[in-house]
C-alpha cells in the first residue's frame, strides 16, 4: 500500500470532530451541487441560426449577405463569422446576450451606448475604436439583482459579469449583435435556437 494513500485518524480531527483534516481534504475534491462543466446532461443546447438567417434573407427579400460582407460590416474576420455559424461559440455568446436581456427585462439596444452606426466596424487601432459604455450594472441594480445572482442565472462567473459591467469588450460584442440583427433583419432571439 502506498504510504501517502494511507489514511490516518488523529484524535480530535476528522469527520466525527467537525475539524477538517487537511491531509484528507487536499486529496478529496469538494462536493458540488453543480455538475462539472463538461457535463451537458440536462443543459439546453443552443445552435446558431446565422446561416439560416442569411439564407432566409436571400430567399424572402433577394438580399445576399455573404460571410465576407458580414465580417467587413462587423469588423471581424471571415473565420469569426464561420465560427459563429458552425460552432457553439457563437450560439453561446448570442444566447448570453439574449438571456441578459430577458433577466434585465430590456431590449438589446438598452444594454450599451452609443448604438453602432450603419458604417462598417473597421478600426485601425484602439484609439479609433468607440468607447462602448454598457448599462448592465444600472439595469441590474434597477432589478435589485446582485452580481452573484445575475452571474449565476447567466451561467457565468462573478468576475466575468464584473468585466462585462466595467469594460468595453462586452459592449463591443453587444454592438456587433445589434448590428448583426439590423443586417439580417431579425430580432436578437432569432440568432439562436434550442436543439431538440
Amino acid at each position: 500500500m502506498n504510504p501517502s494513500a494511507k489514511m490516518t485518524h488523529s484524535p480530535g480531527v476528522g469527520a466525527d470532530s467537525g475539524i477538517a483534516d487537511s491531509r484528507i481534504n487536499a486529496a478529496t475534491p469538494p462536493l458540488s451541487s453543480k455538475p462539472p462543466e463538461s457535463s451537458s446532461r440536462g443543459k439546453p443546447v443552443y445552435v446558431s441560426n446565422l446561416a439560416k438567417l442569411r439564407h432566409r434573407l436571400e430567399e424572402q427579400e433577394g438580399i445576399v449577405v455573404t460571410q465576407r460582407e458580414l465580417a467587413v460590416q462587423l469588423g471581424v474576420t471571415e473565420t469569426t463569422i464561420q465560427n459563429w455559424e458552425y460552432s457553439k461559440v457563437g450560439a453561446v455568446q448570442f444566447q448570453r446576450v439574449i438571456r441578459l436581456c430577458e433577466l434585465l427585462d430590456c431590449q438589446v439596444e438598452s444594454l450599451i451606448s452609443p448604438l453602432p452606426s450603419d458604417e462598417p466596424m473597421d478600426y485601425f487601432d484602439e484609439t479609433d475604436r468607440p468607447d462602448w459604455k454598457t448599462h448592465i450594472k444600472a439595469l441590474r441594480e434597477q432589478k435589485r439583482l446582485t452580481q452573484r445572482t445575475l452571474a449565476y442565472k447567466l451561467g457565468i462567473t462573478e468576475m466575468t459579469l464584473k468585466s462585462w459591467e466595467n469594460h468595453h469588450k462586452c459592449g463591443e460584442l453587444i454592438a456587433r449583435v445589434i448590428k448583426l440583427c439590423r443586417i439580417l433583419k431579425c430580432p436578437v432571439q432569432d440568432l439562436v435556437e434550442l436543439r431538440e
